[in-house]
């Protein structure tokens, strides 16, 4: 993680811990909405997710153009 918040993919002022947790509850949620079998939330969910890791985590440019290519799709 820290090799990511010096090559700028993870805002500084956040702590790399909180940074993991938040990461991990994602990807749990994620497993959940897979188990729930309701496919139609799918598209909600990730694009909840990539908000909220634009705006918690990825505050760079290079994660936000990512973002928004992968909204572009």
């Amino acid at each position: 993680m820290e090799i990511l918040r010096t090559r700028g993919w993870i805002h500084p002022q956040h702590d790399l811990h909180a940074v993991t947790y938040m990461i991990q509850g994602l990807l749990f949620g994620h497993v959940m909405l897979d188990f729930s079998q309701l496919p139609e939330l799918e598209e909600d969910w990730v694009d909840l997710a990539m908000e909220t890791i634009v705006n918690l985590v990825g505050g760079s440019e290079k994660f936000q153009s990512l973002a928004k290519a992968n909204k572009k799709k």
